[in-house]
């Protein structure tokens, strides 16, 4: 029976949050009210209840967290996110948020452990992989950063310019016939790029010849 309050609290992190993490007044209710009316023992409902009540929190935090961010209280916006995960560790959004606040702080090495722990738990999430490939090229660790842009492009292959840094990253290590696909590929996919664009483009290619 805990496991039908447990598809009630995933029903409520699905259906009833807004984007911005707000919650659905109506939702909520018709939550309680299932919640109250599921016969169960005392233990399981008090056991279920504080699930509820974990992601709730969670998600009041995560808010907390986003409003501080875009006030550019960060220090604050933190504090909230690590809350935020305290109730509810299995949320790839807020490892990544966190992340790329941190990012953002130059705290390169805490941001590249909170993409770790929200690709573990979601290995597709595709802008942690890019923000991964940012964080390794910084380190000059060109190896890993070249694994994870091309993560990155084979989950979302619009992503023009990675296509573009991939094909300098590959003419660094001397691949050529790697850097050159890149290097086409981006041309055929920004085709309307400006003049100097077109010409630094070309003028690589030339240079592979």
């Amino acid at each position: 029976m805990v496991d039908i309050y447990r598809d009630v609290g995933y029903f409520l992190e699905r259906k009833s949050l807004r984007r911005d993490g707000r919650i659905k007044k109506p939702m909520f209710w018709l939550i309680v009210f299932i919640v109250s009316v599921i016969p169960v023992s005392g233990h399981s409902q008090s056991v279920a209840l504080a699930e509820v009540d974990s992601l709730l929190e969670a998600k009041r935090h995560y808010r907390f967290a986003k409003e501080y961010d875009k006030n550019r209280m960060y220090e604050d916006a933190i504090v909230e996110y690590q809350k935020s995960l305290s109730f509810k560790a299995d949320n790839p959004n807020v490892y990544y948020d966190l992340a790329n606040l941190l990012y953002r702080l130059e705290r390169y090495h805490e941001a590249q452990q909170q993409c770790f722990r929200c690709l573990e738990l979601d290995s597709t999430f595709v802008v942690a992989h890019y923000l991964l490939a940012l964080l390794w090229h910084k380190a000059a660790n060109y190896d890993s950063a070249i694994v994870e842009f091309e993560k990155t492009i084979a989950l979302d292959p619009s992503y023009i310019q990675i296509h573009r840094t991939l094909a300098d990253l590959y003419r660094y290590k001397g691949w050529d016939e790697k850097a050159l696909r890149q290097y086409l590929r981006t041309a055929e996919m920004d085709g309307g790029g400006s003049q100097e664009e077109n010409f630094q483009l070309f003028s690589h290619l030339g240079n592979l010849f």
